[in-house]
């Protein structure tokens, strides 16, 4: 094989400790299948990694155990912008009495998923196909058209955006719904004094409960709702969360909120009662948890 520049660098330890600073934890699984000087230089370039990032060197120092432990608090970014319309999202809704398009523009601007009809804690869910991720943010643009009670019973309620853990359906085989397995979210809920409120929808001990973000909301409006988990510590599954609503040059704030985590694995998208809502720009930060996490739920503790 040709010296290249490239990989006559690479035989210096300290040209690959620089390197090594700028790669993600992916990168550097697959460098030893690029040329035989990375291969040599895998074992090494994984304890530089470790020792650079300031944690500690498994014992023993096994691969797997080494991109374990460089996978611990790496951040992960999804975004959802519906330039490719559907294609990422399952529809697992129990009755297909709904419609759900993409629409352009949302608001004026932008692209948006409108979803007309009833879909009782079922509809869109994108899984996030990663395993032990702990949510650290959250941001979302929400809407409402309408919401009715029609052939309703216990409320009603528009335009959830939760995101959740593993206990919540991701195919069309699982018969469970959205909020088996509920971290937190957003959604337009119709008060019985006829108002409608923002509310901030999350899981706390044994049951769901909800937090009211704006008591009276306006049709037609896009609501930017952005979400920060603060998270306690690898042995409590117990945090908190500040929650802000821009809209209308406006911002509303919520601090301290409770929150109770699970690994995030998936985000649902759906009206429980009659109406049409609209989701806009989803993005949601992450990092990959310790092994140890004590999660919510101790059959996820792995």
């Amino acid at each position: 094989m040709v010296a290249t520049p490239l990989l006559a660098l690479w035989r210096h330890e300290d040209a690959r400790a620089a390197v090594v600073d700028f790669l993600p934890t992916s990168t550097i699984a697959v460098l030893a299948m690029i040329a035989k000087p990375m291969r040599e230089a895998k074992s090494c370039l994984l304890l530089t990694a470790i020792k650079r990032r300031g944690k500690t060197v498994p014992n023993p120092p096994t691969t797997r155990a080494c991109f374990d432990t460089l996978l611990v608090g790496e951040p992960r970014y999804f975004c959802e912008t519906w330039e490719r319309g559907l294609e990422d999202w399952l529809n697992i809704e129990f009755a297909r009495t709904s419609t759900a398009v993409v629409k352009h523009p949302f608001q004026g601007e932008g692209l948006c998923l409108e979803i007309n009809g009833a879909m009782s804690h079922r509809g869109f869910v994108c899984p996030l196909r990663a395993q032990n991720l702990l949510v650290t943010r959250y941001r979302v643009t929400i809407s409402y058209v309408q919401c009715s009670v029609e052939h309703m019973n216990g409320g009603a309620s528009v335009a959830y955006a939760i995101l959740s853990g593993p206990g919540a359906p991701t195919s069309l085989d699982d018969h469970d719904t959205a909020i088996d397995d509920i971290i937190a979210g957003p959604r337009f809920r119709l008060n019985d004094h006829g108002t409608i409120s923002l509310v901030w929808f999350y899981r706390i001990e044994d049951c769901n409960d909800m937090h009211t973000l704006v008591e009276v909301v306006e049709p037609d409006t896009p609501y930017i709702v952005d979400a920060t988990f603060n998270h306690e510590s690898v042995n409590s599954c117990f945090g908190t969360t500040d929650v802000s609503v821009t809209f209308n040059g406006n911002m509303w704030t919520a601090g301290g909120l409770p929150v109770m985590f699970n690994p995030l694995s998936s985000i649902h998208l759906y009206n429980w009662s009659p109406g049409i809502s609209q989701i806009g720009r989803i993005e949601i930060w992450s990092e990959r948890a310790a092994p140890s996490q004590v999660w919510r739920s101790p059959f996820y503790d792995h």
